[in-house]
């Protein structure tokens, strides 16, 4: 089998915000609740203007329209929480303790209310506005996959698991171990919280993940072969 190293990490849109000045800053802050509480088509700029302390002139001149004040928040949402993320993906351990503290990271941001909230605004406008959408999986989903491309292609080099396409084999687990939750989360289908059955479908859902790419003479039978330290499930 041909091992491939992990692919360079993908574009992924436009740069990050992250040298936003003061007043750029607050109409974000400001913004955010708004747009929560309200939705986007209710949201007021006149309103987020004057919980920023500033003028609509001056949202005006930072932002060129709702939608792209929207999107600033959509982005800023993402760049909280993506640092957490990347710090579980650092910490080394098996490919199966990389997976979970990865997974368990993004869904504990993900189905917080706050972000299920914003993840439903964006579906409602997407239509309108695809640029909401393509912002969370430009930032989001994508950058997660690249950091469980890199776990599995360290799992690769140490022979724990055999992966031809490292990029669909790290898409693939998105789709599988964290948009499940996530989706009957941003539908109502389940509380909002990351709760032990949950942990525990994540465990599971992670051991059937790396059976496939299981190379043939490491194969037992029966019992888990990746089993995950309880220090870790008991999150």
């Amino acid at each position: 089998m041909a091992i491939e190293e992990a692919h360079p990490p993908r574009r992924v849109g436009r740069p990050r915000r992250g040298t936003e000045g003061e007043a750029t800053r607050r109409i974000i802050d400001a913004a955010i609740p708004i747009f929560l509480a309200d939705g986007f088509e209710a949201a007021s700029v006149d309103a987020i203007a004057a919980a920023a302390g500033a003028s609509k002139k001056t949202v005006y001149t930072k932002f060129t329209s709702k939608a792209d004040l929207f999107e600033a928040a959509c982005l800023r949402f993402i760049e909280t929480h993506m640092p957490r993320v990347e710090l579980e993906a650092a910490l080394g351990g098996s490919t199966a303790e990389c997976l979970y503290r990865i997974a368990h990271a993004v869904l504990t941001a993900a189905i917080a209310p706050s972000c299920i909230a914003l993840r439903r605004i964006a579906a409602a406008e997407a239509v309108r506005f695809p640029e909401f959408a393509r912002t969370l999986h430009d930032f989001g989903h994508a950058r997660i996959a690249i950091l469980i491309e890199q776990s599995l292609a360290l799992g690769v080099k140490r022979g724990d698991i055999a992966i031809d396409d490292l990029r669909f084999a790290a898409d693939y687990f998105v789709n599988v171990a964290i948009m499940p939750p996530l989706d009957r989360a941003t539908f109502g289908i389940e509380r909002p919280e990351l709760t032990h059955i949950k942990r525990e479908t994540l465990c599971r859902t992670i051991d059937t993940f790396l059976r496939t790419f299981q190379p043939a003479h490491a194969l037992t039978p029966g019992g888990d072969v990746h089993g995950l330290p309880e220090r870790l499930t008991a999150r």
